[in-house]
């Protein structure tokens, strides 16, 4: 599917896609093959061009990367990867953006960055189509604690790492990149750094005395709550959708979660709007009501994920 003339492959395009920050990118790209220097694949890095740069977003074809320039391209290159995985092209361009904008910076290349958007990409790819909005396929909230009663009986870290994702209504990658220096129990509260969250900013989280019951239960001390093969690194971002598929549960994931809690919110509580989406860490209200917002409604929302939690472990397996 991707152009072979980088030397990669759709492998290196889904692993670009996954990776929550670029420390694992640059080690994957900035790769040192054979006597060739730092490279993407076996391309070195200093003679990484345009076309090159663009192979990875578009499909296997010689002819298009070739004429770049002429007038059927943009009509042809709407059938290819940048439409089609329209989201996923656009995060990796900037990633490849972002990668060898650093290699210019140490010394690895030099010139313009022909992964660069502005003046450049933008007149070959063109603007992405607007589609109908997917939304994550999410488990209906009714049929959370019975599958939450399910998830208690599984062995694992990925079993706990869904475990907590669940009752805090996080994303994939705040729970799995969590480090135990985040956390005060005693206080109960998570406190995600602005690097790790969407918004970019500091993100409290209010931990429920079921959470902090399950987190006391894991043991050892280490760098990561869900550490993987190594304490140096967390668990795969795949290892709590593998879980679901061991599970033999169908047509949800993980991100879905989040879903089912703010369904949750709107049909079996009478928590105001603004309180639902900033337990969901979205941001709420204008700019400039943002800007005279100083609290985060804490207390607010740590009785609100009492209630999320309550409601799904006292239930059980019954569902509505």
């Amino acid at each position: 599917m991707i152009n072979d003339l980088l030397g990669v492959n759709e492998t290196l395009f889904n692993a670009l896609n996954h990776f929550d920050d670029l420390h694992g990118a640059c080690a994957l790209m900035l790769d040192q093959t054979l006597a060739l220097g730092p490279a993407i694949g076996v391309v070195v890095m200093t003679d990484i061009g345009q076309q090159r740069a663009l192979s990875i977003l578009v499909e296997n074809d010689p002819q298009v990367l070739a004429n770049t320039s002429r007038p059927e391209t943009r009509r042809r290159l709407n059938l290819m990867i940048w439409h089609k995985k329209s989201e996923t092209a656009k995060r990796v361009r900037g990633r490849i953006e972002k990668i060898l904008g650093a290699a210019t910076v140490l010394g690895l290349r030099s010139g313009h960055n022909p992964a660069a958007w502005r003046g450049n990409l933008e007149h070959v790819l063109g603007r992405h189509r607007k589609g109908t909005k997917r939304h994550q396929p999410a488990m209906p909230y009714a049929a959370v604690p019975s599958f939450l009663s399910n998830l208690n009986g599984q062995d694992g870290l990925a079993a706990r790492a869904l475990e907590l994702l669940i009752h805090t209504a996080s994303r994939t990658s705040e729970v799995l990149n969590a480090r135990w220096s985040e956390f005060d129990l005693e206080q109960r509260i998570w406190t995600i750094p602005a690097e790790r969250m969407k918004a970019g900013k500091e993100h409290r989280v209010p931990l429920t005395p079921q959470v902090v019951e399950m987190l006391q239960s894991l043991v050892g001390h280490r760098t990561f709550l869900f550490p993987g093969q190594s304490n140096s690194k967390p668990l795969s971002n795949m290892a709590m959708l593998m879980l679901l598929r061991r599970m033999e549960v169908a047509d949800v994931t993980v991100h879905g979660f989040r879903s089912s809690f703010r369904d949750w919110c709107g049909e079996r509580t009478e928590v105001p709007r603004e309180i639902a989406e900033m337990a969901l860490a979205h941001e709420v209200g204008s700019e400039v009501e943002r800007a005279y917002r100083r609290g985060d409604a804490l207390d607010k929302r740590r009785k609100l994920m009492e209630l999320w939690s309550e409601y799904l472990t006292a239930r059980g397996a019954t569902t509505d």
